[in-house]
């Protein structure tokens, strides 16, 4: 199983998506008043992306997963409904979240991916975290796996195919020229090669008449 630990802000939505655009994401303001800027569907896409291409499951690990389970249990939080369906409209659907282990505002994001990962019943064959920040506890194994975006642009297409190549073990810029590789050999091996030795034409009404081909 392969596994996409999402942030959000800075990931599905950026400082780009706002300033004169004619319709900038909205500001999605949570039960408990905190203010969110609202997800592009264009950066969902991407990650829709990523998850088509190498089948991964999404964990969140955002500010936002509070609200998201709390919609979760009782169908009322504005702002996990929000997530759920932008989202599902992508066609997308949230695996699970980690545990809030923060002392303080997220510090502990890190111990939260790294308990997740150490408590899970079946293999987890390969993970990314998509973030903006590099937390305090992020660790050599996180910082690894880590696909770093910008406040100002979020997860655009070649993070995406970064991301895509860590999940599936490929090297780093690599996915354009093993797919296209891929392609190829799926191509050759559908359709057999044919030796140019004899033609077999059969008509309709008759018998099969044979041609050298020279």
């Amino acid at each position: 199983m392969c596994i996409i630990f999402l942030d959000i802000d800075g990931v599905l939505n950026a400082a780009n998506d706002f300033g004169g655009r004619k319709k900038p994401n909205p500001i999605v303001t949570s039960d408990s008043g905190i203010r969110y800027c609202g997800i592009s569907k264009t950066k969902a896409k991407e990650l829709k992306w990523i998850v088509d291409k190498t089948d991964a499951k999404i964990v969140l690990v955002s500010s936002w997963k509070s609200d998201y389970a709390e919609y979760l249990r009782n169908k009322t939080n504005k702002t996990g409904k929000y997530l759920y369906n932008k989202l599902r409209k992508v066609g997308l659907s949230i695996y699970d979240h980690t545990n809030d282990l923060a002392v303080g505002f997220h510090s502990h994001r890190g111990h939260e991916i790294v308990t997740w990962l150490a408590n899970q019943p079946e293999p987890i064959d390969a993970w990314v975290v998509l973030d903006d920040e590099v937390f305090s506890d992020y660790g050599d194994s996180i910082k690894q796996n880590l696909i770093l975006t910008s406040e100002h642009d979020g997860l655009t297409h070649e993070l995406a195919k970064l991301a895509a190549c860590k999940l599936l073990g490929l090297p780093d810029g690599s996915f354009d020229t093993e797919f296209e590789k891929l392609a190829k050999e799926m191509t050759a091996a559908a359709i057999p090669a044919v030796e140019e030795k004899e033609l077999v034409i059969i008509k309709p009404n008759g018998p099969a008449k044979q041609i050298n081909n020279k």
